[in-house]
């Protein structure tokens, strides 16, 4: 408690000090000789460090997100000169279908090819519909899950994840992974699941989103839950997804918590039919994943191979082909 509050405390008198000078550098710096305004400078920048570190031992991860917010404020618009041009223009045009999202994650055709689910980090699922072959460009909103969480900038968290049950044209149950920040401020991995339904030419959620899972350990704003594919085991709908591991790489290794992992649960969350690989823990399916944002199952392969994506863990990214069904 007591060292609790010596670094807040510092925090707040460190902050109030470097408003001071920013206050004391615009009123007076052009008075100033070239080595008194050397000095200010210099001065600045250390208590700009000093926050910084002490900030750092509040929240190991804040001065990585001010870091990325300032970098993505400065990098400027990433569309501006960027144009897009098909490999064969005699066979293929490329055209925006729309404009004006926030941040969109992911993009999934229902099984039936006829509805288009686009999700937002900042938790919206919006529903585009095609008819006779043709998209329409008026997305309609289907639901919201609640993350808590702004998105992007300055933080990667939010809804990142949109998977079709192995069963949806029965069911229309669809998967959504996200981080949620709870109310002492942990970032909490999970997945919920909700049933579609169609109504007045577009799909909605038919009732709220039920929590089917949430990790038991903590996540980070990066290498959280991110991707999964919908699978049958003896008949029932299951889901596979990603977790990566927080940036604490020893996570990865340790069976006995959830992140650095591959998951598979049933679609009310229970535990997975089947002959499981690590039998006291048997939402496990693979582990040693670092940061892997999408897979995909090979449907043209004998053996249903999986394919990941996955940052490696050292300065090479990987593409991981698995057998896991």
């Amino acid at each position: 408690m007591h060292i609790e509050i010596f670094i807040t405390t510092n925090y707040y008198i460190g902050c109030f000090f470097i408003y001071f000078f920013m206050l004391y550098y615009c009123y007076y710096f052009y008075n100033m000789n070239r080595k008194s305004k050397r000095i200010l400078v210099y001065g600045i920048v250390l208590l700009c460090v000093f926050g910084m570190v002490v900030v750092y031992k509040k929240n190991s991860t804040l001065p990585l997100v001010i870091l990325n917010a300032v970098r993505f404020y400065f990098a400027g618009n990433p569309t501006e000169d960027v144009g897009y041009a098909p490999v064969s223009s005699k066979d293929f045009t490329v055209s925006v279908l729309a404009s004006g999202l926030t941040a969109p994650t992911r993009i999934a055709l229902t099984p039936d090819g006829e509805y288009m689910i686009v999700t937002q980090l900042t938790g919206e699922v919006f529903v585009f519909s095609r008819k006779n072959g043709v998209w329409n460009n008026k997305s309609r909103l289907a639901g919201k899950i609640d993350t808590s969480v702004l998105g992007f900038p300055p933080e990667e968290l939010g809804l990142v994840g949109a998977v079709f049950s192995s069963d949806y044209a029965d069911t229309g149950n669809i998967f959504f992974l996200y981080t949620y920040k709870n109310s002492e401020g942990e970032i909490e991995n999970r997945v919920s699941v909700v049933s579609l339904k169609e109504r007045f030419g577009t799909l909605v959620f038919s009732a709220d989103p039920e929590v089917i899972f949430t990790a038991n350990v903590p996540g980070n704003f990066s290498h959280q839950i991110t991707d999964g594919i919908g699978v049958s085991i003896e008949g029932k709908s299951h889901l596979l997804f990603l977790i990566g591991e927080g940036f604490d790489a020893k996570r990865a290794q340790d069976l006995t918590l959830e992140g650095g992992k591959v998951m598979v649960i049933q679609a009310d969350g229970s535990n997975p039919l089947g002959v499981r690989p690590y039998p006291s823990f048997p939402k496990l399916q693979a582990v040693g994943i670092r940061n892997a944002y999408t897979l995909a199952q090979n449907q043209y392969d004998a053996r249903k191979r999986v394919l990941i994506g996955d940052t490696g863990p050292d300065i090479h990214d990987r593409i991981i082909y698995a057998p896991f069904f």
